[in-house]
């Protein structure tokens, strides 16, 4: 009982990192609406800071879009993010500012066309699938992010 308890006690959030599985893999869509959507279809709005820790936490590897918009938020989000990973042994990707996350259906992969940004679901003409925008997104956030990482594993943290 004693070694269970001495044991127990030597567990902290730093030894706990070791214990996240290797492989989770998650994909971000930030937004205004909705502060951050899960490639698993969680929308979490919470402050970015927090949103930030519990992603390095909780994830090998965070995708996430890279924004092209003059916004101190989504600024201090990646550098918090950035730091939390570095800390917490985590890595983070960006894709592409161009690429078409919202237009790709994560169903077919067909692109479709550009979506005015108050559609918030759309339909797929190829496969009839019916898509949140933001999900949809950070799905497609997710299967980019990780094609990227397996071409250049070591130039991301």
């Amino acid at each position: 009982m004693l070694e269970l308890l001495s044991q127990a006690r030597s567990i902290t959030p730093a030894t706990l990192i070791f214990e996240r599985p290797a492989d989770t893999v998650i994909g971000v869509d930030l937004g205004f609406k909705t502060v951050a959507t899960l490639s698993d279809g969680r929308k979490l709005d919470m402050p970015q800071v927090a949103i930030a820790l519990y992603l390095a936490r909780s994830y090998s590897l965070i995708c996430t879009e890279s924004l092209d918009v003059a916004n101190n938020a989504f600024t201090l989000f990646f550098e918090t993010l950035g730091r939390y990973c570095a800390r917490e042994g985590s890595r983070h990707i960006a894709v592409g500012k161009y690429y078409p996350s919202t237009r790709i259906c994560s169903h077919c992969l067909l692109e479709g066309p550009r979506i005015k940004t108050s559609i918030r679901e759309w339909q797929c003409k190829a496969c009839n699938a019916l898509h949140d925008r933001d999900f949809n997104a950070a799905k497609n956030i997710l299967r980019e992010g990780r094609r990227l990482f397996r071409r250049a594993p070591l130039c991301y943290n």
